[in-house]
């Protein structure tokens, strides 16, 4: 295992304990994470989006023509990172009690209505 990767995997088990309970990341939680003034931290909330945005592209690719978002093959943290906490920002503010809600259902609708397939 490369350098790197160890480095992401230690950080990953040092700032995101995960329990049974709270095995959900909620928006409240990857929101705060996004606002961190830590680099560390910031890099986690990078991180989780990311991995979500490549989730979706790797069942889109096995869907075919039947996949329901079309996400860039060269889309990048700059492109959808500030959608999330744009959203997540507007949303809290709206809807306080949206912050249990599962952020990987957040990211997901933003894909959706950014990269729909026409």
């Amino acid at each position: 295992m490369s350098r790197f990767a160890t480095s992401v995997l230690v950080l990953l088990a040092w700032a995101v304990p995960i329990s049974a309970a709270h095995a959900d990341v909620t928006v409240g939680f990857l929101s705060d994470f996004c606002h961190s003034s830590d680099d560390m931290t910031k890099a986690v909330c990078r991180f989780y989006i990311m991995g979500a945005v490549s989730g979706v592209k790797l069942s889109q690719a096995l869907m075919g023509p039947q996949k329901k978002f079309c996400v860039p093959d060269d889309i990048s943290e700059d492109d959808i990172v500030p959608r999330f906490i744009t959203t997540a920002d507007l949303d809290l503010r709206t809807f306080p009690q949206d912050k249990d809600e599962d952020a990987t259902a957040m990211i997901l609708s933003i894909i959706g209505k950014t990269f729909p397939c026409h």
